[in-house]
């Protein structure tokens, strides 16, 4: 009996600890699980701001451009991603439509010239 009892003083003992054991890891695992959430949330915050801003700048420009009719605008560029090549590009196509608009207006006043000398020659 005194054996039993001492036996299983032992094992409820054993259980206890294996009990507390299990709630130390318990807290542990709840812990690690909850920074982890925190560090991948931080994460997702900067890599969406740092694709999110530089997208919105490019849509404002565009818009600015679009709604003020100037070609002159360009989209501020920074960084050395897919986005900033994206904008560089956009900004290259923008010169080159200045520049088309810029050969247009002049071919066309060389054309009013022309037409203005036309008829101030046949008006003799």
């Amino acid at each position: 009996e005194k054996s039993d009892a001492v036996v299983s003083e032992v094992v409820e003992q054993a259980k206890a600890e294996i009990k507390e054991n299990v709630d130390k890891t318990q807290m542990l695992a709840i812990g690690v699980f909850v920074v982890a959430g925190i560090i991948v949330m931080t994460l997702v915050l900067s890599t969406s701001r740092s694709i999110i801003q530089p997208v919105e700048r490019v849509y404002q420009t565009i818009e600015r451009i679009r709604r003020e009719n100037n070609l002159s605008l360009q989209i501020e560029q920074s960084g050395n991603d897919e986005i900033t090549i994206m904008t560089r590009d956009f900004n290259s196509l923008i010169s080159d439509f200045r520049d088309l608009i810029a050969d247009v207006n002049g071919e066309l006043a060389t054309i009013n010239e022309a037409t203005d000398h036309l008829t101030e020659t046949t008006a003799q």
